[in-house]
């Protein structure tokens, strides 16, 4: 059986490796186990997955080579092409509400780019930093009691309050209260209102690190193989488009991988 580590963060927290099912979906486990034994390098690969607390799990392995490959989670890149999106399909929302967790491992990139992609757009970003769901909550009801909620479209944040159960309820009735377009993430948020998502499919994550795997299974260090970034997938809903009375410029829905009409 391969041998797995279990690394820890400067904080002492714990990076557990993954499951075998979660990140390897196209690599059966007798084909991991076969493997040498007695190799003493260690090869480690990784990919991003949601259930994670941090940014990264890691599964290691031994194996000759060395160094590391794996497939990234392009999240700057994604957050910035949201806005990219809502700028194009909303131009006159020029106030962008997004929250976010303060201590989330993307939030600092994230922002970073946002910050200088909404000065260049003309869009004002409406930061509600928080520690949790309570924070989350108190803001929006805030908004709620005020005449006007200050913001004209809402941004979800790659984080874990936005994607959670509980805040990703709050958003998105908040915004269906104030008819407040979504630029949502992945399917299930355009599926209960967001009026489009961008996000990486988690199934092609998991392929693409399957077959990473499998080439340093087969011998190749893991230092030469390149890491690799899954493309975005973009899901429209055009029934909620119509509902606020914007157009969905045709380009954009050229690219869609889903069109909910």
């Amino acid at each position: 059986m391969p041998h797995l580590k279990q690394y820890r963060s400067p904080k002492g927290k714990s990076w557990h490796p993954t499951t075998w099912t979660s990140c390897l979906p196209c690599l059966q486990k007798p084909l991991l186990w076969q493997r040498k034994r007695h190799a003493t390098a260690v090869s480690p690969w990784f990919s991003p997955t949601q259930e994670s607390k941090g940014l990264i799990w890691f599964t290691v392995y031994r194996n000759r080579g060395g160094r590391i490959t794996g497939v990234r989670f392009p999240g700057p890149e994604q957050i910035s092409k949201r806005l990219e999106i809502l700028n194009q399909i909303a131009p006159q929302r020029k106030r962008v509400f997004i929250a976010y967790s303060r201590n989330y491992p993307n939030t600092v990139p994230a922002l970073s780019m946002l910050r200088v992609l909404a000065s260049q757009l003309g869009v004002s970003l409406v930061e509600a930093p928080v520690d949790g769901l309570k924070e989350l909550e108190h803001d929006l009801l805030k908004r709620d009691q005020s005449l006007d909620a200050g913001m004209d479209a809402v941004l979800l944040m790659p984080d874990s309050i936005n994607h959670s159960f509980e805040g990703w309820k709050m958003i998105r009735e908040f915004a269906a209260r104030h008819e407040l377009p979504i630029a949502g993430s992945f399917l299930f948020t355009v599926e209960q209102g967001a009026l489009f998502g961008n996000a990486n499919d988690l199934v092609k994550v998991g392929e693409l690190a399957a077959l990473l795997a499998h080439k340093i299974l087969q011998g190749i260090p893991a230092g030469t193989i390149p890491v690799v970034t899954p493309e975005q997938d973009l899901f429209i809903n055009f029934k909620r488009a119509q509902e606020l009375g914007l157009e969905v410029p045709e380009g954009l829905l050229r690219q869609a991988r889903k069109i909910l009409r």
